[in-house]
């Protein structure tokens, strides 16, 4: 059977990855008349990824400011190599303001786990104190 950690790890590969081949799609023309739809798209994504990572951190034995580094850390890294791959995608190009986009949506992300861990609405499965 598989454990809860390895699911949310799973999870957060499959998201990943996923991001990773809608990334790799040209720029949507229908979509670009919207202003900076671009960001939100980013920062909802990459939320995404920084809660999945964060619960399955959180599954482990790691402190809560630990899971808050380790997270933005990964997040930071995966939108980093995202941005860089963009350079390689017709009509697309690497921004500094989607790579910083990425990691708000990252912190967001797992500060709603860490908030949600603090008020208790996970079961406990260890201590995360």
């Amino acid at each position: 059977m598989i454990r809860k950690r390895e699911k949310y790890l799973y999870l957060f590969v499959l998201w990943v990855v996923g991001t990773f081949i809608v990334m790799s799609i040209p720029r949507m023309p229908l979509l670009s008349g919207i202003a900076h739809y671009d960001k939100a798209g980013h920062f909802i994504i990459y939320g995404v990824s920084g809660l999945l990572f964060s619960c399955y951190l959180r599954e482990g034995n790691l402190r809560r400011e630990m899971i808050f580094i380790y997270t933005v850390l990964v997040i930071s890294l995966i939108g980093g190599i995202d941005e860089m791959h963009q350079r390689w995608v017709a009509w697309r190009v690497p921004s500094l303001f989607d790579f910083m986009a990425d990691i708000s949506g990252g912190i967001f992300g797992s500060a709603l786990v860490i908030v949600a861990d603090r008020l208790k609405f996970f079961t406990p499965t260890v201590n995360n104190e």
